[in-house]
């Protein structure tokens, strides 16, 4: 990461203001003794002690001094931690509540915030249906270990979509090599063997799947865009996958990545994840607020469009931002583009992390997440807030715990 005139703690605003009034009251203190000091001197010369001037100082000092300001701060703080209590917040840090009411800029995820992160499969794009479900079931740990209960996501919603058969079918498969997730491939690969053949599957962002698959004619590849960006721009997540078979795998000397490329066959499936009721309610307040909303996704350039021109935060496609396009830039584009767009897709952490130090330039910033990739902007924004189902990481870097996740509660 490029720390480069990035701020790397943060200061809470709250602190800053009582520094500040500190400040005046001792330059107060001193300016008045001063004066004092010079009406003595030249108004009782001869009578002027330097005993009691030490001792006018002191008292002065002792008198001037707001000795109950800490209470009365706390107290305060306290009032306001027991009204956020009542919008469903908790408050860990109690200057954080000075904090938030100073924002002026909240940046915050997509999904599980401005949506229900309530996934359900929407379309499939593929030859044999079935089979593309079950390849998603095989190449998910979740599914696989065969949890009763699984989180919000993609695994719960193609979990709901399998029949007894796939249930049955899954179970005559041995997942032998895994890699997961990861910000740099942006996709998971697996093995699974089932005695007849070694499935290789990998799945994950459309986009770097289909690089992948060699076997794509240019007809076949521009049908993929198209079906994905159709969807996408409906707002919908889609999720690729890709599979090959592989004759021998040796399970001492090989490894799933020696095998990770040409792919022989793909399949997309496409999940819709509805818009929080409060979502456009918590923009328009915000709006009239004079606060500024923005979008840092994970998510692909045509979802995030999808959502933002939903809710009225942006219509035009060519403002959106890549995170790979950020991070080429320039120090001056960075810092143009953090304070002039307003969504950005395909961010990681560390981007993340960049946007809102440039914004804390100029602005007091705020950021909402719930995942561990998270963590960094939380911990560098003036007010973090984190969901209460949010990774223990998120959790621990926030200031602030939404019972709900609704960004109306924040702004209101």
């Amino acid at each position: 990461m490029n720390n480069k005139n990035i701020h790397p703690v943060r200061k809470s605003i709250l602190l800053q203001g009582t520094s500040q009034l500190g400040r005046i009251i001792i330059m107060l203190v001193l300016i008045s003794l001063v004066v004092i000091l010079a009406i003595n001197i030249i108004f009782k010369h001869e009578q002027t002690s330097l005993f009691n001037i030490l001792l006018f100082s002191a008292a002065l000092a002792i008198t001037a001094i707001p000795t109950a300001l800490p209470i009365v701060i706390t107290f305060c703080l306290t009032q306001g931690a027991m009204a956020l209590q009542k919008h469903k917040i908790i408050v860990k840090r109690l200057s954080s509540i000075e904090d938030l009411g100073c924002i002026e800029v909240f940046c915050t995820d997509k999904t599980g915030t401005l949506t229900e992160n309530s996934l359900t499969v929407k379309n499939i794009y593929s030859d044999d249906e079935n089979a593309t479900l079950l390849h998603a079931a095989l190449s998910s740990e979740m599914i696989m270990s065969y949890h009763k209960e699984l989180p919000a996501g993609f695994d719960l919603a193609i979990q709901q979509k399998l029949t007894p058969e796939h249930m049955q079918l899954l179970h005559n498969y041995t997942i032998i090599q895994s890699l997961p997730f990861t910000y740099e491939k942006h996709r998971s690969i697996t093995l699974a063997s089932n005695n007849a053949e070694n499935l290789l599957i990998t799945k994950g962002s459309a986009e770097y799947v289909v690089q992948q698959c060699s076997f794509l004619s240019a007809d076949q590849h521009t049908q993929l865009q198209n079906w994905i960006k159709d969807n996408e721009l409906d707002g919908n997540r889609v999720l690729a996958i890709a599979t090959q078979t592989i004759k021998y795998f040796d399970t001492v000397h090989d490894s799933v990545s020696k095998y990770d490329n040409n792919y022989t066959t793909i399949a997309l499936i496409s999940f819709y994840d509805p818009l929080k009721e409060t979502a456009q309610a918590a923009i328009k307040k915000a709006h009239a607020l004079n606060v500024q909303i923005k979008i840092l996704s994970g998510d692909s350039l045509y979802v995030c469009y999808g959502i933002a021109q939903q809710l009225g935060l942006e219509h035009n496609l060519n403002n959106v931002v890549l995170g790979n396009d950020f991070e080429n830039s320039s120090e001056e584009q960075k810092n143009y583009l953090a304070h002039n767009r307003t969504v950005f897709a395909r961010v990681n952490p560390e981007q993340k992390y960049q946007i809102i130090s440039y914004l804390q330039r100029t602005y007091s910033v705020g950021y909402i997440g719930d995942g561990i990739n998270d963590a960094p902007a939380l911990k560098i924004a003036n007010v973090g807030i984190a969901v209460k189902d949010a990774s223990p990481v998120a959790r621990e870097a926030a200031e602030l715990i939404l019972l709900q996740k609704s960004l109306l509660h924040i702004v209101s």
